[in-house]
């Protein structure tokens, strides 16, 4: 029974065995049936009979969506980002700095500053717009080393009457700032695919740099302007949606964190350097939501 069960079952498996391809789903969700001859990191190299004809081509990484077996065993599927491939994102949107404004506000209202106006001015200050751009070398499969770059800008404006408190005389005048905040360093991505078809993606992004710091304040007829550097860090996700195997669309959210320990002030005609104790350093930390395209080269 043994013995007749084999020669049964024997040439069904020689069967699959002779008929078995490889098989090769695209991104754009076609499918080859081929003889895969040899993969490298950027590439899979594959034979086809067209019209009895036997053909090697090569297909790229990148367009790839998995790879099987047209028998029973199915190979894992490929990453969506292979390793050698580099990659630029860009992004931008609004931005919000965390940092408390309390004893700001104090300090304006103290000068006789009303609470609406003073408010609007913080609210203004605070929300601003911020672009990052980043590029990254994906030495494994979904793991790249690269840089990122972030920018951030928001501007307030308000006309208020300020009281000196010398029991005569009060000033009507602008109060006006600028602030521009740049950011560097290097950074880590991981790029993870979701779903069946791959199509979205989910990134991570940690980076550590420099940042450099300027704030241009008028003060009815008084000008300063405020700069300053440090170290900061961010750490930043990303969802995205590839509209090509080389082109996406995503949402952005990012950390940024900060603080100034030293800043110099120059009125013009005079300026210094203020060492700030450690509970007054200027926070310049802020939360970014941002929309942003992806470019696989």
């Amino acid at each position: 029974m043994i013995n007749r069960l084999l020669s049964l079952l024997l040439p069904l498996l020689l069967a699959v065995t002779s008929f078995a391809q490889d098989r090769i789903i695209t991104r754009s969700l076609d499918t080859l049936h081929c003889k895969i001859i040899r993969k490298t990191p950027g590439a899979v190299y594959f034979k086809q009979f067209q019209e009895g004809v036997p053909t090697t081509s090569r297909i790229a990484r990148s367009e790839i969506l998995s790879i099987g077996n047209d028998g029973f065993v199915v190979d894992k599927v490929d990453e969506r980002i292979p390793f050698g491939n580099f990659d630029l994102s860009f992004s931008g949107g609004p931005s919000w700095l965390v940092a408390s404004t309390k004893d700001a506000k104090n300090q304006a209202m103290q000068l006789g500053v009303t609470r609406d106006k003073i408010d609007s001015y913080y609210r203004q200050l605070k929300l601003g717009w911020a672009a990052s751009a980043g590029g990254h070398w994906f030495i494994s499969p979904g793991m790249g080393v690269g840089a990122t770059w972030r920018f951030f800008f928001s501007g307030a404006e308000i006309w208020s009457t300020f009281d000196p408190h010398d029991g005569q005389t009060l000033f009507y005048g602008q109060m006006k700032e600028k602030l521009l905040i740049q950011y560097a360093g290097p950074s880590l991505k991981a790029s993870t695919p979701l779903g069946r078809s791959q199509r979205l993606v989910l990134n991570s992004v940690v980076s550590a740099g420099m940042v450099f710091y300027r704030d241009e304040a008028l003060s009815m007829h008084n000008y300063l302007l405020i700069t300053g550097n440090n170290f900061g860090s961010a750490v930043e996700t990303s969802l995205e949606t590839f509209l090509t195997p080389k082109i996406a669309l995503g949402a952005h959210l990012s950390l940024f964190a900060a603080k100034l320990k030293k800043i110099k002030v120059d009125s013009g005609s005079n300026s210094y350097t203020i060492d700030l104790p450690k509970d007054q350093r200027e926070n310049v930390s802020a939360l970014d939501l941002r929309a942003g395209i992806r470019i696989i080269l």
